[in-house]
């Protein structure tokens, strides 16, 4: 988990949108091998990407086309990231935080989320 912490910190960059508002963005091209990832369960490759869009949800695809993500869907079909340390700006935008410490926690537990997801796949 060291190498997948190394690699937030470094490819992991923090924009403030407007003042009180913060949003993150994983640096294209972050790969499985980057971070230490397992082989892929189903086609046993190690070509994955991990991604981001913008908001504390992250993902890995990998090149056979299995899709892994690091939230899960509420009965009403939103996106649930699994996360704490939520501070989501007034308008209770799960894309927006009013402070960059909450912005970094929520992105480093999705991102370490899914990492973990994916790693024990198949045990």
């Amino acid at each position: 988990m060291q190498k997948a912490l190394q690699v937030f910190s470094s490819k992991v960059k923090f924009h403030t949108i407007h003042q009180n508002s913060y949003l993150g963005s994983l640096e294209k091209g972050c790969t499985g091998s980057d971070v230490g990832l397992r082989e892929c369960q189903f086609c046993k490759g190690t070509q994955q990407l991990i991604r981001n869009s913008y908001t504390a949800h992250y993902w890995i695809d990998c090149a056979c086309g299995i899709t892994l993500h690091s939230c899960h869907l509420d009965k009403h079909g939103a996106a649930l990231c699994d996360m704490s340390g939520r501070d989501y700006d007034e308008q209770g935008s799960q894309e927006k935080f009013r402070t960059l410490e909450a912005c970094q926690e929520a992105h480093k537990a999705a991102f370490l989320h899914v990492i973990n997801k994916w790693d024990s796949l198949g045990q």
